[in-house]
């Protein structure tokens, strides 16, 4: 059903520029300001529509994803619905907890709902039909390109975007990476980047001291957040801390709760049936790491918010994301950051953090060694980048997409 972008928008895709209308004949002359303003105006009074939104995985996502369509949706009632939205469960048997997680909106099962103008499935995927236009969420293709992505995976894909009237995304290196793996046409394609929650600030909740003596023992500390697939890097990580650990007293904390030593090698898909060949040393890095590393055990989000802020260095080494929401939340926390220079990081992070090759090991041990030596002289540096980046504007520009589709 794409290529045919919506009737009337189309996205900048770096940034949340303002929606140009498409025009609607050969020799159409661009709209003024006034004339878009009152398009505005009169969408805003439109007829109510109803549309729909996937809540399926809301339940058991809380990262990710999760966090992507829970703060769309808040911010669609802080503003303020101007349109009946419903939470759809793919089966009746998802209704319970759907409910249950999601007290304040209207639930319905698919398929039994009423009729929908417009249908958002945000999860990378469409699994039923909703009888009416459909915009899609793709948030990367990364079982195209990084294991343990299976031909399930890409073939989950590859049906979305086919199924969809509309692909949405939420990076420019995402929009491309779309119309390569997916054969997706460019202006198919709409960007609207993520935002940060306003509870992500400076302002700790537990004072330093307390903190570090309740979660490393006293210790200063570098943070990774994030999985353990093999894109995220954390092979790599372990193997740079580990040359730079002699030059300083910190501890390496890791989210997430410890695996013995082969669990984790297995995680970091080192070991297994179809094994990516370790990184040199790693097993020798965990020997070395030993009392250095700290696990945190899947914190709550307060708990989360003060890791980030009482970190000495916020290390994000994938090498492959759609967007990177733990480098946002880390730069609005006033987290010293650094990132490697790969897929969408240089579009969330800007001329903040100290960029490094996460493949070339002296770089990656460089970029470590100065951002634990000079924390104190770039703590606070991402706030001002961190705020070209709220959920208020992602979620008004994702309903206009939405608006749009109705014919």
């Amino acid at each position: 059903m794409i290529p045919r972008p919506p009737r009337g928008i189309e996205m900048e895709p770096a940034d949340l520029r303002p929606l140009k209308p498409t025009p609607t004949g050969k020799d159409s002359a661009p709209r003024s300001p006034k004339a878009e303003g009152l398009m505005r105006q009169e969408r805003a009074t439109r007829a109510r529509l109803t549309l729909g939104v996937e809540g399926t995985y809301l339940p058991r996502d809380h990262r990710g994803m999760g966090r992507y369509v829970r703060n769309v949706l808040a911010s669609w009632k802080r503003a303020g619905l101007p349109h009946r939205v419903l939470l759809l469960a793919r089966e009746r048997r998802h209704l319970a907890a759907l409910r249950r997680e999601m007290p304040d909106w209207e639930v319905a099962p698919a398929g039994e709902h009423p009729a929908l103008d417009a249908c958002w499935f945000p999860w990378n995927r469409i699994d039923w039909e909703p009888g009416c236009p459909s915009l899609v969420t793709i948030h990367d293709v990364a079982p195209f390109v990084f294991p343990p992505g299976t031909p399930a995976d890409r073939e989950r894909l590859l049906q979305a975007a086919r199924r969809a009237d509309r692909v949405l995304t939420v990076s420019e290196f995402s929009r491309q990476e779309i119309a390569g793996h997916l054969r997706v046409p460019l202006e198919g394609i709409s960007v609207v980047l993520e935002g940060v929650e306003p509870e992500f600030h400076p302002r700790p909740r537990t004072p330093r001291e307390e903190f570090l003596r309740r979660h490393t023992g006293g210790r200063p500390y570098a943070l990774f957040v994030g999985n353990h697939e093999p894109r995220k890097g954390l092979a790599r990580l372990l193997e740079a801390f580990t040359a730079v650990r002699h030059e300083s007293g910190h501890a390496l904390v890791l989210s997430g709760n410890p695996p013995s030593p082969p669990g984790l090698l297995r995680r970091l898909g080192c070991l297994g049936p179809n094994p990516d060949p370790p990184p040199p040393g790693l097993a020798e890095a965990l020997k070395a790491l030993d009392g250095r590393l700290i696990w945190a055990r899947s914190p709550d989000d307060e708990t989360l918010r003060d890791f980030y802020r009482h970190c000495d260095l916020f290390v994000f080494p994938s090498l492959y994301e759609g967007f990177g929401l733990p480098l946002l939340e880390a730069m609005a926390c006033g987290a010293p950051v650094a990132a490697a220079r790969r897929a969408s990081l240089p579009e969330v992070g800007g001329e903040v953090p100290w960029w490094f090759d996460p493949e070339d090991p002296a770089d990656f041990a460089s970029a470590l060694r100065w951002g634990l030596l000079h924390a104190d002289d770039r703590r606070g540096a991402g706030q001002e980048q961190a705020r070209r980046f709220d959920w208020e504007t992602s979620a008004r520009a994702i309903m206009e997409i939405l608006e749009a589709l109705v014919p």
